[in-house]
């Protein structure tokens, strides 16, 4: 059984089909076994506002980039103060499935939103909040999309091959300036064996 936390705060990015989910789900259940008190979160979503903004979100709508934008923002400040600070200040080990470098890879470099412009909302809707550690799931866009050509798209997983290969090449490049605190996966293993690469990595 696991003694000490090595993280507090935990995220996990990757694009859509990279396993990331699947992966939260592992983590938290390893985690109830061994009897460690956490809290799992989601973004969008995850407080009353959070859970309407990720429905008109998901929505197939003609909604401009930078709308999308703000609504994620805001989603994430909801979250933010609602939920994770109030967790963290309780000394409770926090999961959260997507941060803000969804929307650093997503709306920057995915949607060519200015990333200056990015980075100060981020910090509005945190309090400039950071992560204890990130674990990116990289996988190519060509096999995330394979993976989920069996369920329903909503609009962002509709993107095209040449979005999500803009958005990883994001994710990779803030991972590469950030090696002290994140995690490159290869997100094309079997589960179990990116589990346990997980589980090392925290305790």
């Amino acid at each position: 059984m696991p003694t000490e936390k090595k993280s507090k705060f935990i995220v996990f990015e990757g694009i859509d089909g990279s396993g990331k989910s699947t992966q939260v789900k592992l983590l938290a259940s390893k985690l109830l076994k061994n009897n460690v008190s956490h809290v799992l979160k989601k973004e969008p979503g995850d407080t009353i506002i959070g859970d309407k903004i990720r429905k008109l979100l998901s929505e197939d709508s003609d909604m401009s980039s930078l709308t999308e934008l703000f609504l994620f923002s805001a989603a994430r400040k909801e979250l933010v103060d609602k939920e994770i600070i109030p967790a963290l200040e309780n000394e409770t080990l926090v999961i959260l499935d997507r941060y803000i470098y969804s929307t650093i890879a997503y709306q920057g470099y995915g949607r060519n939103i200015d990333l200056e412009y990015i980075h100060h909302l981020n910090k509005m809707a945190t309090s400039d909040l950071k992560p204890d550690i990130v674990f990116l799931l990289d996988i190519h866009p060509e096999i995330s999309s394979s993976r989920m050509d069996s369920k329903k798209l909503d609009r962002i997983e509709s993107e095209s091959i040449e979005f999500y290969n803009r958005v990883r090449n994001g994710y990779l490049e803030i991972a590469e300036a950030n090696p002290n605190t994140w995690m490159i996966v290869d997100a094309s293993k079997q589960p179990e064996q990116i589990h346990t690469q997980i589980w090392d990595r925290i305790y």
